[in-house]
């Protein structure tokens, strides 16, 4: 929640992308809840953050809804500061085209059950130079500017710099 870009790495395998989903989750909420003035709405998040709450909040976007039926002006106050909130994603260890498809499926996600934009910066793939490097105690680009991982760390720096967002083709 501090630093400027938030960037999650996520494996395409469904325990980790069930924990970005969790974490995204919480630290929007968590950012919601100190962004909060009004302590009417500040208690809402609190509630909120219990899975079972008795307000039936099961959502940010469940959380923007009773906030707006409990004062207008408020729930728009709330929802301006979810657009603030863009984290980027990054995926790792990537195998093959359905494994990239699972970043646009959680910006997808994200924007339907959390209400947010969440930036997919792109891929590294699966690359046995990685594996080596890491062995060798060295960065991947000095094993090669050409292997695959490079290129798409290359890609992932260019896209994070310049704010680019990826769209399903």
């Amino acid at each position: 929640l501090l630093a400027d870009r938030g960037v999650l790495v996520v494996l395409p395998e469904p325990t980790s992308i069930e924990n970005a989903y969790r974490f995204i989750k919480s630290a929007l909420l968590r950012k919601l809840k100190t962004l909060a003035q009004e302590p009417r709405v500040r208690m809402v998040i609190e509630k909120a953050m219990d899975k079972k709450n008795d307000l039936g909040i099961r959502s940010p976007v469940d959380l923007v809804e009773h906030v707006y039926r409990m004062d207008k002006r408020l729930g728009a106050q709330l929802e301006e500061s979810m657009a603030s909130f863009r984290p980027s994603i990054m995926l790792n260890q990537v195998r093959s085209l359905t494994d990239v498809r699972v970043g646009y499926s959680m910006q997808a996600a994200c924007e339907k059950f959390f209400g947010i934009k969440v930036n997919f910066l792109g891929y590294l793939e699966n690359d046995d130079q990685v594996w080596q490097s890491i062995r060798k105690r060295q960065p991947i680009t000095l094993n090669g500017d050409n292997s695959k991982s490079a290129r798409n760390l290359r890609t992932i720096s260019y896209n994070l710099l310049n704010n680019v967002q990826l769209k399903p083709e």
